[in-house]
């Protein structure tokens, strides 16, 4: 990854159709924000983000 930092890497832990992996580099702060709002656990209440 030229120039980029890994910031966390991982995927679902199921093994069908539904599973799927993230990567996340050093993203701007909106950038971050933006995937927050997008994780179904955090829409969900499940999990907390800030």
């Amino acid at each position: 990854m030229k120039n980029d930092t890994l910031m966390m890497a991982g995927r679902t832990l199921n093994n069908d159709p539904s599973s799927f992996g993230s990567v996340v580099k050093e993203p701007s702060e909106e950038v971050a924000e933006a995937l927050i709002k997008k994780d179904p656990a955090v829409r969900e209440g499940i999990m907390k983000a800030s």
